[in-house]
């Protein structure tokens, strides 16, 4: 394995993922170069009021520490200055939205940074590009993205507040907690097990669109199931 000083102007870099299995990818690749990962699922819940999203009960990804969206903001301007920073993402939700955080936090400090989109590679998700093709492999793929337009749409979709966040139609939208259902109830005529009908209405969902949080599928079948929900009551 290489490890890349991405610029030469710059003494080091800086990664920044937002799940784990990307990190520990990226940290096996580039060893040297320290990696920031938000360990937290934005296009789910509160997000316009972060304090906030902590004070109701565990949301649907459970106990993912204190205050993980705050302690990555903290971090962020720390480890992060006069570093060459590189965003990794793809338009799955949970990864646009933490970079839109994460531009969000590094314009808020005058702080710049480069990105790699891996679905211009074809990907749908950085764990499965760091899975499929060498990590150095992405380097080239990199932009200098406006991080004033970044922060901006950060702002917009924290402004909207949906339930949800989901990609479409080329960008990340709000939407509501109930956006799956028929899709869901769909599946849950045809499986009795809630699990087995979340699965496979997320593999219907991921064929076609950006990956969602399989989690997500899977508490809100049981949830509507504890409903009574069924095709016949959309």
């Amino acid at each position: 394995m290489v490890d890349i000083n991405y610029n030469c102007a710059k003494e080091r870099a800086v990664n920044i993922c937002f799940s784990d299995s990307a990190a520990a990818l990226l940290g096996q690749a580039f060893p040297k170069t320290p990696v920031l990962c938000l360990r937290e699922d934005l296009s789910i819940g509160e997000i316009s009021n972060l304090s906030r999203r902590y004070e109701a009960p565990p949301h649907i990804l459970g106990d993912m520490g204190a205050h993980p969206c705050l302690d990555f903001a903290e971090k962020l301007p720390r480890l992060c200055a006069g570093a060459d920073v590189c965003l990794w993402y793809s338009h799955a939700p949970f990864e646009y939205c933490g970079m839109l955080f994460a531009a969000f936090t590094l314009h808020s400090e005058n702080m710049a940074a480069s990105a790699i989109n891996v679905c211009e590679r074809g990907f749908p998700s950085v764990q499965d590009a760091l899975c499929a093709a060498p990590a150095g492999s992405f380097i080239d793929s990199r932009r200098y993205p406006d991080m004033g337009l970044l922060s901006e749409k950060w702002q917009k979709i924290a402004s909207e507040n949906g339930f949800l966040r989901i990609w479409d139609s080329g960008g990340i939208r709000s939407a509501g907690e109930d956006f799956f259902d028929k899709l869901l109830l769909k599946y849950m005529d045809k499986f009795s097990d809630t699990e087995q009908a979340a699965l496979a209405a997320h593999g219907e969902y991921s064929a076609k669109a950006a990956l969602f949080n399989i989690y997500f599928f899977i508490e809100r079948t049981k949830q509507l199931k504890r409903m009574g929900k069924n095709e016949k009551t959309l």
